[in-house]
């Protein structure tokens, strides 16, 4: 996602409204909503947010030509290479900025049916790269397509839809001649003219140019007025009956219009936010299927089983552990119809991982997840999902027996988002925080429309003690997915946790978080956070302690956060993990009363963490801190040292 500086002329702040809409829906971040008064020089306030920018987005028109803020904003952008000039009434640039090609928006109304749209989000994703001026798609290009005839009579359509697949695999996503990948273009249009079923293809355009932003190779998005023919394009529409909101979303070839994929969409007491949220992250996962699917490497998958993978993957919309049972027979006809796909293995894992943990690690399950696991490094031996799956497998409390695997999963497939969250999941388990952070912006990056994996990010810079960063992943998500259940828990986690007690308890007296999967002292936690007076104090400790049995990370939260420290030196000592590490949470930042505590090693010793730290000489993010009032590496000799 580009950090994008928006320079306009405060005559004109409903367009740069619009702009705002569509740059922010489609994941970037903005900085436009300011107003300046007179003076010669630039404020600090300016020159910080326009030496943070990746582009700087000038709107040209009568009123912005004749501000010398504009065009100082513009010579700053133009200087770094970074300059992306709109026109948005006909104006030409003034003097010095007429050699930058200009994208002319006149009348344009920010909606997807105009392929100007298209054209603003490909000049924000390739300016951050440095290129000079770049191009914008041509209109009036049309790409050479393979026709076909089709027969009429009673086999019309299973031939006609077969034939399709095997046109795409031809002309569509294999490689060139070169060796080049194909991006395939795409388009996005309602199904019908109701202003609902618009909204929602608008949506959807915006999100996939979120994905385009930060991958070109994954996609090129085409306007609806464009004249180039897409090679693949999303139809979409809304309705409501009975007071729930339905969509379909329908998978067609550009040629020809045959149905590759098509889904409907209901979520029952759950929000519209929610639903488009499904419909955009289905949207781009059957798009990353689709290309994976049909190119070279593996024999052609029948059009049934192509379709089968797509709807399996479109399953997955909802995370990794949404009711895994539901993909297993999916997944596992992919591989048997299709042995050699790599893709369809990959997944079936995926799935199998969270089967197997969901129900209670049943050997049966274990037993055909290393199976599978074996089968699948045969096709490939650094597959990403095969280490991540046998990392699982170990028991917990080895950590030099998983971490391994864990990290040869993402060394061997850098770009792969669910080793790449799984892998900063690890991180905090040994209190490598920052390695964690890293992690998780890489896997946002990689998969940037993912819930799930913006909510990893956020996770773990808050683990961190990165509040603002936190708050500014939190705000991204925000953009992307407003309203959704997700985002408004990941609101909740930071702020009854690390931020705002008060914003957290809101929310739950407001309902939007249920206090069904909360502990009881939840209240009085958050309540003592507020007013931490010394009977609100007790009662939150006092509640903690009792429902510990099931619920010690909330107990040991109350006692770090009231400064409980010899009670909470006590209870970590007497924890006992079983095959499991120890709770992790004893990293975060309110856990340093028990750190600095020399007898922490000490504790941590019964763990596993320990162990991994002194084997490995990849010792926790505490250990470097100046407070820190002991040497890890000079206690950790101490405490290996045989008794005399």
């Amino acid at each position: 996602m580009a950090a994008i500086f928006l320079s306009y002329a405060r005559e004109d702040r409903r367009f740069a409204e619009m702009l705002a809409r569509v740059l922010e829906g489609a994941g970037h971040s903005l900085w436009w909503d300011r107003r300046i008064g007179g003076g010669v020089e630039f404020s600090t306030e300016i020159e910080i947010e326009l030496d943070r920018s990746d582009v700087v987005l000038v709107a040209w028109s009568k009123a912005s030509v004749k501000s010398r803020w504009v065009r100082d904003e513009a010579a700053v952008g133009g200087d770094r290479g970074i300059l992306v000039p709109l026109s948005i009434d006909g104006s030409l640039p003034p003097m010095g900025f007429r050699q930058f090609h200009t994208l002319d928006l006149t009348d344009w109304k920010a909606g997807v049916r105009d392929r100007r749209t298209a054209e603003l989000l490909l000049s924000i994703e390739r300016r951050p790269k440095g290129e000079e001026n770049p191009p914008v798609a041509a209109a009036s290009t049309r790409r050479p397509m393979r026709q076909i005839s089709w027969p009429k009579g009673k086999l019309f359509w299973p031939i006609a839809t077969l034939l399709v697949v095997t046109a795409i695999v031809v002309a569509v996503f294999v490689n060139r001649l070169d060796g080049q990948p194909t991006t395939p273009l795409v388009s996005v249009a309602a199904a019908d003219n109701g202003s609902s079923s618009k909204s929602l293809a608008d949506d959807l355009f915006i999100k996939l140019g979120a994905l385009q932003s930060t991958n070109s190779h994954a996609l090129q998005l085409i306007g609806q007025g464009s004249e180039t023919e897409p090679d693949l394009r999303f139809t979409v529409g809304q309705r409501t009956v009975d007071g729930q909101v339905h969509a379909n979303v329908a998978l067609l070839t550009g040629d020809s219009g045959a149905l590759l994929w098509s889904r409907d969409f209901q979520l029952e007491h759950r929000s519209e936010a929610d639903l488009r949220q499904q419909v955009g992250y289905s949207a781009a996962l059957v798009l990353a299927c689709a290309s994976e699917a049909l190119e070279r490497g593996h024999h052609k998958l029948e059009n049934k089983t192509l379709k089968l993978y797509l709807a399996g993957c479109a399953g997955l919309s909802f995370g990794y552990g949404e009711k895994p049972e539901l993909l297993l027979n999916t997944f596992s006809t992919v591989t048997k119809e299709a042995p050699d796909f790599e893709g369809g293995w990959a997944k079936l894992l995926i799935v199998e991982i969270y089967s197997w943990l969901g129900s209670g690690r049943d050997p049966a399950i274990g037993k055909k997840l290393q199976l599978h696991i074996k089968h699948a490094r045969k096709l490939n031996p650094t597959m990403a999902e095969a280490d991540v799956a046998e990392a699982w497998m170990q028991e917990l409390r080895q950590i030099n027996r998983w971490m391994p695997l864990s990290e040869a999963a993402v060394s061997n497939n850098p770009l792969n988002a669910f080793a790449l969250t799984e892998h900063a999941n690890d991180m905090f388990q040994v209190g490598r925080l920052q390695d964690g952070v890293s992690l998780a912006r890489r896997a946002v990056e990689a998969d940037p429309l993912a819930p799930w994996v913006r909510d990893a990010l956020i996770t773990a810079l808050a683990n961190a003690g990165e509040i603002e960063a936190a708050k500014e992943a939190l705000k991204d998500a925000e953009r992307l997915w407003p309203g959704t259940n997700n985002v408004i828990r990941m609101r909740y986690f930071l702020m009854s946790n690390f931020d705002d007690p008060r914003e957290a308890l809101q929310l739950l007296r407001s309902g939007k978080v249920s206090l069904r999967s909360l502990g009881t002292g939840t209240i009085s936690f958050l309540e003592a956070r507020i007013d931490p007076n010394p009977a609100k104090v007790e009662r939150a400790v006092e509640e903690a302690r009792a429902a510990s049995d099931g619920r010690f990370n909330d107990y040991i939260r109350a006692l770090a956060q009231f400064g409980r420290k010899e009670e909470l030196m006590k209870s970590l000592a007497d924890y006992d993990p079983g095959p499991e590490p120890g709770p992790a949470h004893v990293f975060r930042p309110k856990f340093a009363i028990a750190r600095n505590d020399i007898r922490f090693l000490g504790i941590t010793k019964r763990w596993g963490q320990f162990d991994y730290w002194r084997k490995t000489g990849k010792w926790p993010d505490f250990c470097f801190e100046p407070s820190l009032p002991y040497d890890c590496k000079v206690e950790a000799a101490k405490l290996t040292r045989p008794a005399r």
